[in-house]
């Protein structure tokens, strides 16, 4: 909707306007109708081909615009996939944990 109201209604009031304006000049020199419609439609042509070019140029570099956030996480993810620390199995490596000296092994009696 956005394209239709910011792009395509502008672009077709100047080619209303253009078209009113080559029918003034070729109607000005005298020339047949035959003449104007030639001329419209090459002139058209050559816009819609002009036109074509844009919207691609714009597309893409605002397509390429637009995917740069994704492809930098993406990125970020594929660095991030090695892991810091050793792995075993795909389960990290378990740190052993230091005890206090007053600490009961699981039998209740005090270690050595």
């Amino acid at each position: 909707m956005q394209f239709a109201w910011l792009i395509l209604i502008p672009v077709t009031l100047v080619n209303i306007l253009l078209t009113g304006g080559i029918y003034l000049v070729v109607s000005s020199f005298g020339a047949p109708n035959w003449v104007f419609l030639v001329v419209t439609g090459v002139i058209n042509w050559a816009g819609l081909f002009g036109f074509v070019q844009l919207v691609r140029r714009v597309t893409a570099s605002s397509t390429r615009r637009a995917q740069a956030p994704a492809i930098r996480a993406q990125r970020r993810a594929e660095t991030a996939a090695t892991p810091l620390l050793p792995l075993r199995d795909a389960i990290p490596a378990r740190v052993a944990v230091a005890q206090s000296a007053g600490a009961t092994n699981s039998t209740g009696s005090p270690e050595a």
